[in-house]
C-alpha cells in the first residue's frame, strides 16, 4: 500500500516538472531583463563583441561616455564579460565589465 503512495507521489512530480519545464527559459529571460542597470562606457576603443570572451569576433567600437544598458546576470564564456547593449547603434554584444561606470562622470 505504501509502494502504491510512493509510486503515485513520484507520478505527480514527474507530472508537473513536464508541464512547467517549458515555462522556464522564459522565466530566466525575464529574471535577468529585470536587472538591467544603464551604464556608460569607461575608455575609448572598447571592444563590443560577438562572444563573451577575449578572442570573441569584435562587432564595434565604443567610446567614452557611450550609454549601453547593461545586464550583469548574463556573463560570457568568460565571466569577465558581461551582455549589453550599445544605446546609439542598438547592436547587442559583450563587453568587459571593468570598461563600464555607473556614471555618466
Amino acid at each position: 500500500m505504501k509502494l502504491k503512495k510512493i509510486l503515485k507521489s513520484v507520478v505527480a512530480c514527474f507530472a508537473m516538472a513536464i508541464i512547467l519545464f517549458p515555462a522556464m527559459p522564459t522565466v530566466q529571460v525575464n529574471a535577468a531583463a529585470k536587472a538591467v542597470e544603464t551604464r556608460y562606457i569607461n575608455g575609448n576603443g572598447v571592444r563590443l563583441r560577438k562572444e563573451g570572451w577575449t578572442g570573441g569576433t569584435v562587432l564595434e567600437l565604443m567610446y567614452d561616455g557611450d550609454e549601453i544598458k547593461f545586464y550583469p546576470d548574463i556573463y560570457g564564456s568568460d565571466t569577465e564579460y558581461n551582455y549589453m547593449q550599445r544605446i546609439t547603434t542598438k547592436t547587442y554584444g559583450y563587453v568587459d565589465h571593468h570598461y563600464t561606470r555607473s556614471n555618466k562622470k
